[in-house]
């Protein structure tokens, strides 16, 4: 009852929690896609995020802590448009199924959407808050992130990118509050989400509450035991994530 209401055309591979894709012929019908056809990916229940209440936390090991509110993020930094594909990184399992069975949602092949964002740069916001550059403090090695989308333990969803993408000064991953010139809507991490251009979705966490810069990659299950390639051989039997 708490779902967002969702375009008819999409085509699920689940319903709780819900992931659906597009159909393809309309996928291909314009180069950025219709937000209300942009694919859905949820690894947990949508959440509702009470705007009076919202902040989100960004520090690290060694760094202060600062909070900011949604239109305090929106007035201290220089605004920044991105077109970005985001794809999910199950993109095409269902072909892949017919040569051998592998775990994971059925997709076809348009789990993959193309947006233009708008937000600021992440690394503006690590600026500010002390982490100027990779000089600045080198054990630190990569950039964290929370969403507010809570498992049944209450731990949130989260993933980690290395924190040479995270402070390129010729990239272009974005904090993003627009799709397409609208606010995002709550499937796609309404008030702000992660985009990082040229990494899988997974770690383009949505709903975003807290930004932690680390030695470490991020300990949830989701960047610790899935999404990652093994040789062929190695099956879900026989797969040792530590590796």
């Amino acid at each position: 009852a708490q779902d967002p209401v969702r375009n008819p055309a999409l085509t699920p591979s689940s319903r709780k929690p819900f992931n659906a894709e597009p159909p393809p012929e309309l996928l291909a019908d314009a180069f950025i896609t219709p937000n209300d056809l942009f694919f859905v990916r949820n690894h947990l229940p949508v959440p509702q995020v009470d705007m009076k209440k919202y902040v989100l936390t960004v520090g690290g090991e060694g760094m202060k802590k600062y909070t900011f509110t949604l239109d305090q993020l929106k007035k201290k930094f220089k605004h920044r448009k991105v077109v970005s594909t985001i794809q999910c990184a199950g993109n095409r399992r269902a072909n892949m199924m017919v040569v051998k069975h592998i775990k994971g949602l059925s997709w076809g092949f348009a789990a993959i959407s193309n947006a233009e964002w708008t937000g600021v740069y992440l690394r503006d916001v690590l600026a500010y808050c002390g982490l100027k550059d990779m000089d600045t403090n080198e054990a630190l090695k990569h950039v964290q992130f929370e969403g507010l989308d809570l498992d049944p333990e209450k731990a949130p969803y989260g993933g980690s990118i290395p924190i040479q993408k995270a402070l390129d000064p010729q990239g272009d991953v974005v904090l993003a509050w627009d799709m397409n010139g609208e606010p995002l809507n709550r499937d796609h991490g309404f008030p702000l989400r992660v985009v990082a251009p040229g990494i899988i979705g997974a770690r383009q966490v949505k709903w975003l509450s807290k930004i932690w810069a680390s030695p470490e990659e991020y300990h949830g299950h989701w960047q610790q035991n899935d999404y990652k390639g093994f040789a062929p051989q190695i099956d879900w039997d026989t797969v040792d994530f530590k590796k």
